[in-house]
């Protein structure tokens, strides 16, 4: 099972989850049978728009998106595509790799789809 997290810095495991999904400078996959993990190019998706497309997600065999705040068309690709979305408030990868397999995670709602945390992005969602 693999697992895609957000982050601000290419750390590894000690990577800082970032606030947004779609904003992320970095994005890590961990598989969680291993623990091997390595970043995914955000330049080869920046024709997609600022978010890493659902279809590199895919092609890295990602189940599951963990997250602090998620915007509601990358949650609504995610879901259709059946890659499950739950939300972080862990500070690290590894703390969230913790979470995560100890069941501690909820599925994201409302709270966590775009002004979750705060912020305005200065997006928009249709």
């Amino acid at each position: 099972m693999k697992i895609c997290i957000p982050v601000t810095s290419k750390d590894g495991l000690n990577s800082l989850i970032s606030e947004h999904f779609g904003r992320a400078p970095h994005h890590i996959v961990v598989d969680l049978e291993t623990m091997k993990h390595y970043a995914l190019d955000k330049e080869e998706s920046e024709a997609h728009g600022h978010c890493l497309p659902v279809q590199m997600l895919i092609k890295h065999e990602v189940d599951t998106v963990l997250c602090k705040g998620i915007g509601r068309g990358a949650l609504g690709n995610f879901i259709a595509n059946e890659i499950q979305v739950l939300v972080s408030q862990q500070d690290t990868v590894a703390e969230a790799i913790t979470a995560y397999k100890g069941g501690e995670m909820p599925f994201v709602g409302e709270d966590q789809v775009c002004q979750g945390h705060g912020d305005d992005h200065g997006h928009h969602h249709h």
